[in-house]
This record gives structure tokens, C-alpha cells and sequence, in this order.
């Protein structure tokens, strides 16, 4: 091979490495995921079908959490919003968790048992001014974690955080991690329980379980002690895709609690979620002064991107 052959051979070599690991960077990849449900399934699985949808499609789902019954006069109020964006096309994924009160007794409410919310956190929460909120932004190379922030005016904002309470870490292709940081329970635990008609539109249809034994069926419900019969949830299907849209759970449980009167309180709640962005979710780290990573810890974030894909 003469010198010319030789590098033209190596030039080629070069481009082709340097391409594919800017594709791998970029996450330029096929993404065609089945996107929609057999609308001929019975009820059930129909429905437990659309929420196994969300961990392969992109979406946003927003969850507000009502107290409806706390044993004090001050119910009924909201008491957690918990705003998901996953955009799996891209590998990634935004939690925001606001808190605006805790329910008498500060027990364990819907969704304090979500990933971002650690318990450290929320036992200084009882000893804090509210509302607060926390983010986390998580992707093949980034990890963005902010607390003591301000919840958004809005449920839809971008949330915001400075530089006090920010760290920024590699993402999920660390050597011996996992995304198990995006993933969240599945909002349908069985395609088990006996289902009923609710509405019926050209656009939508809504079924409803009700009743302790269906609605546990059904639910993943934790932590409680008890589930009142008066349990019920009701959830909307997109008519044409068999998309989720809305689950609206009307959950009574037993619940330890920290009175000194008592130490097991019934709590009543109301959580609503809607699920929008099908395919159309474009998530973006906070905004404001997160820190510049060193160029150490650059590397880091490229080399996790790398592993990832």
C-alpha cells in the first residue's frame, strides 16, 4: 500500500468513527414504537394495556393531589402536583414534585412515593414554609437535581432553579447505573376488576372500578393500612388510539400517622392525572444558572453518553 492508499484507508477510518460516535452522541436512532391499543381487547386489559404504553412512548403527565379528608377542618385542600415528562426518543426525562401542604398527621400521601421524593426531604418539609418543589432532569449524559425551589404559577412552566440548590451529575449511562431514577410505578396495576361504562362521547370513552376488592385489584396503592369501600377510580381512553388521558382516583385509606391522639387516621383524597404531549413531549433541562461541569466531569457526561446508547 503506498503512502496515498494508506491515507485515503485511514481517512476513511476516521470519518466513519468520527460519524457513528456523533450519531451515538446526538441519539440519532430508529424509534417506532407501537403507539396505540387494540380497541377489541375486553375492558381490562384495554386499559392496562394503555398505561404498559407509557413506558415506551413519549408523554407528560401532570398529577394533582386533593385532601379531601383529614380529620381537621381544613380539608378539603391541594396538597402535591407531580409533573412527568418522559421524551424516550431521546433518553429523557423531567420530574417536578410540589408539595403545598401535608395532610394532618404528615403521612405518607399519594405521591411521596414517587422517585424524587426522598424522605429526608420531606421530614424537613414539616419544619419548612410551603409550598416547595424539587426537579430532576435526567439524560444519557446529564443528571440535574434542584430542591427548594419554587413551584411554578403554572403546571406547564419550565421550571427554574439557582445555583444554591443545584447538582449536576452524569446521567444514565454511568458504569453500574440504570435509569431506574425515570421510571415510575405503573398508574394500572392488573388488568383484573370488574369494569363499568361511565360516558361514552365520539371522542372518548370512560370506565369506571369501584368497591375495596376491585379497586385494590387495580390500583397500586401504597402505603396504607386499610382501602376504604368507598374507593373508586375513573379513566378516560382516547376513542381512536385507546391513549390514557385522565385517571381520576377517589381513594379512602388507613394511614399511620405521628398525632398524639391517634395512630392510624382514614384519609380521603382525590388525585387527578392527565396525560398529553403523546409523541409530541420535547423535555428540557431547568433553566437558570446550573453549574458548568468541569472539564473532568465533561468527559464523564460524554463517556455516560456513550455507554448509554
Amino acid at each position: 500500500m503506498n503512502r496515498r492508499q494508506f491515507l485515503g484507508t485511514a481517512g476513511v477510518i476516521t470519518a466513519g468513527v468520527s460519524g457513528y460516535t456523533g450519531l451515538r452522541l446526538s441519539n440519532i436512532r430508529r424509534y417506532t414504537p407501537t403507539d396505540t391499543v387494540d380497541e377489541s381487547l375486553p375492558v381490562g386489559e384495554r386499559i392496562y394495556e394503555a398505561s404498559r404504553l407509557l413506558s415506551v412512548v413519549d408523554y407528560r403527565a401532570v398529577s394533582t393531589v386533593t385532601v379531601q379528608d383529614d380529620g381537621t377542618d381544613d380539608a378539603p385542600y391541594k396538597s402535591e402536583r407531580f409533573r412527568y415528562e418522559q421524551q424516550r426518543s431521546r433518553h429523557r426525562y423531567l420530574q417536578i414534585h410540589s408539595v403545598f401542604n401535608l395532610a394532618s398527621g404528615t403521612p405518607w400521601t399519594p405521591l411521596t412515593s414517587h422517585p424524587l421524593f426522598i424522605e429526608t426531604y420531606r421530614r424537613r418539609l414539616q419544619n419548612d414554609d410551603l409550598p416547595k418543589a424539587q426537579v430532576l432532569y435526567l439524560s444519557a449524559g446529564t443528571q440535574i437535581f434542584g430542591q427548594d425551589i419554587e413551584p411554578l404559577e403554572s403546571r406547564m412552566d419550565r421550571p427554574h432553579v439557582s445555583s444554591g440548590s443545584v447538582n449536576r451529575g452524569v446521567g444514565l449511562g454511568e458504569r453500574g447505573g440504570s435509569p431506574h431514577q425515570a421510571r415510575l410505578r405503573p398508574y394500572i396495576h392488573s388488568p383484573d376488576g370488574e369494569w363499568s361504562q361511565r360516558d361514552n362521547t365520539t371522542e372518548t370513552v370512560t370506565y369506571e372500578v369501584s368497591g375495596r376488592d376491585d379497586y385494590a385489584m387495580v390500583v397500586p396503592v401504597e402505603p396504607a393500612l386499610a382501602i376504604g369501600e368507598d374507593s373508586r377510580l375513573t379513566v378516560t381512553l382516547d376513542r381512536q388510539t385507546g391513549r390514557l388521558l385522565r385517571i381520576i382516583d377517589h381513594r379512602t385509606v388507613d394511614q399511620e400517622s405521628d398525632t398524639t391522639d391517634n395512630d392510624v387516621m382514614t384519609f380521603r383524597y382525590t388525585i387527578e392525572t392527565e396525560f398529553d404531549q403523546y409523541g409530541a413531549t420535547n423535555v428540557q433541562p431547568p433553566s437558570g444558572p446550573v453549574p458548568t461541569p468541569s472539564l473532568i466531569n465533561r468527559l464523564r457526561e460524554l463517556r455516560s453518553n456513550l455507554m448509554f446508547y
